[in-house]
């Protein structure tokens, strides 16, 4: 099996070691055009004099020779407005796709890979890792069940600091504070927009408001607020999300009031909390996890499809509605 890797930055890396264990006796090769050897791991980086020694991998540096390489499958970690470009370009060569979030904001170029992936019968896979935490899956099954009845109203929130993302680097280069590389705090945290569709599927109406604050030395917007409505089974109700690139204590929570409990998630402390209506706690559940453990349980995912040749949940076939609320949301 050969593997390609189109860009090898820091998520291109992850990915990288992740694959290398996951999917063995694979020939594994990277796109780098760039290529300035930076060794990123655990947001810390260090130079070296060849990355693809290092990792035992053969570099190109050109599109044309990653596109004789024929890969059975490509990793596409190029910064985020090629996404969508780069994935054409392999989806015509036949090769299955693991896309990094987000795909961008073309919607032309979204129905033309879409086009290629059905007449090449090709399996696919967005990189929306969240959905893979232990407490998301608990809380999905929750929702599915109907364990605590209708839903009241939901609220996620996702704020951090984006000069702590990339400690290696100034954060006024990075792809996340440019508008044309993909930056931008909607596109950067789209994985909550993500968990909404899986949570809840698609709002029947939606009010946005985005934000420059003036606080970072960015083009594109920091903070980002929603209020969508959805009605789900004739269940009218309202979820509200919040995205902030300009908060330093992070936080990143979900809140859903139910008729006979009310659920606190926190992604960071890694807990879920169940209060009765009440107000008092039933049940509380903490995990340790370590978060790469998310991205390994992914590629194992996406393993298996290409095994049974179906296309997972988070494919391009199967979940066209994050990316449509995701487009709604940014016009």
């Amino acid at each position: 099996m050969k593997i390609l890797f189109v860009g090898l930055g820091s998520i291109g890396q992850r990915h990288l070691v992740n694959a290398k264990k996951i999917f063995k006796g694979s020939e594994f090769y990277a796109l780098r055009i760039k290529n300035k050897n930076l060794l990123i791991k655990n947001t810390k980086a260090s130079k070296i004099k060849d990355l693809g020694k290092f990792y035992k991998i053969k570099i190109v540096k050109d599109y044309k020779a990653a596109l004789k390489i024929k890969p059975n499958l490509t990793f596409i970690c190029s910064p985020s407005s090629k996404h969508l470009g780069d994935a054409i370009k392999f989806a015509e060569t036949g090769s299955n796709l693991f896309i990094e979030k987000p795909l961008g904001r073309s919607k032309k170029l979204e129905k033309q890979l879409i086009k290629i992936i059905k007449r090449k019968k090709i399996i696919t896979m967005v990189g929306y890792q969240t959905r893979f935490h232990p407490l998301v899956m608990k809380l999905k099954k929750i929702i599915k069940n109907n364990s605590y009845g209708k839903i009241v109203y939901a609220n996620l929130n996702y704020l951090t600091f984006l000069p702590h993302h990339h400690k290696y680097e100034n954060y006024e280069n990075s792809y996340a504070a440019q508008r044309n590389l993909g930056g931008g705090v909607i596109d950067g945290l789209i994985h909550e927009i993500d968990l909404i569709t899986h949570f809840f599927g698609l709002p029947y109406k939606q009010n946005a408001i985005k934000n420059n604050s003036g606080l970072l030395k960015i083009n594109c917007e920091d903070s980002f607020s929603s209020l969508m409505k959805f009605n789900v089974k004739k269940n009218i109700f309202d979820v509200f999300l919040r995205l902030s690139y300009v908060q330093s204590k992070e936080e990143r929570k979900i809140s859903i009031l139910f008729e006979k409990a009310l659920i606190k998630v926190c992604l960071v402390k890694n807990d879920m909390k169940i209060y009765s209506n009440k107000n008092f706690l039933k049940k509380r559940i903490k995990i340790k996890i370590d978060r790469n453990k998310l991205f390994v349980d992914q590629l194992e995912y996406l393993k298996k499809c290409l095994v049974l040749k179906k296309n997972p949940p988070t494919s391009l076939l199967s979940n066209q509605k994050t990316q449509k609320l995701f487009l709604d949301l940014v016009r």
